[in-house]
């Protein structure tokens, strides 16, 4: 769900690199296009698609159960990756972007109950849902969260 910024942005992010900069870093290590954020776009196309034509088929309800799975995951390892943090300062700058995806997965399980439930959010939700985005986007340590793009999908915005 990690993923270096895009479009030459990188350079213009603190980071002056040369020919003798060492690419140690994780945004160093970071595929161009995350894998775990394509599947998480797949999953949240599906389950938009099934919640448009009730009554939910199975798979519809097995890939609602995953989409959720990876939420609480996501949702419950800022609190392990904030410990490992500690312990190696290398690692520090990308503390924000796994504060950001748990705010986004909180946002993201609590839309799901409601479409589960065939509430319609509220105009303040939407806002809310919209800031937390919005701040989700912005990079931190040269990289960014990839699982913007289909969150909003998600979110209806």
């Amino acid at each position: 769900m990690l993923e270096p910024v895009k479009e030459y942005k990188r350079h213009f992010q603190g980071m002056t690199y040369t020919p003798q900069t060492p690419l140690n870093r994780l945004v160093d290590a970071a595929p161009a296009e995350s894998e775990v954020a394509r599947r998480f776009g797949v999953l949240v196309d599906s389950v938009l698609a099934s919640a448009a034509t009730p009554p939910r088929p199975v798979y519809s309800v097995r890939q609602l159960a995953a989409l959720r799975a990876q939420l609480l995951l996501w949702q419950t390892n800022d609190a392990r990756l904030q410990t490992l943090l500690l312990l190696n300062p290398a690692l520090q700058e990308y503390g924000p972007l796994s504060t950001k995806l748990a705010a986004v997965a909180q946002m993201l399980l609590e839309r799901l109950n409601q479409l589960q439930t065939g509430q319609t959010p509220s105009a303040a939700w939407l806002a809310g849902a919209r800031a937390t985005l919005d701040v989700a986007q912005a990079p931190a340590g040269q990289a960014e969260l990839a699982i913007v793009r289909p969150a909003r999908r998600l979110v209806g915005l």
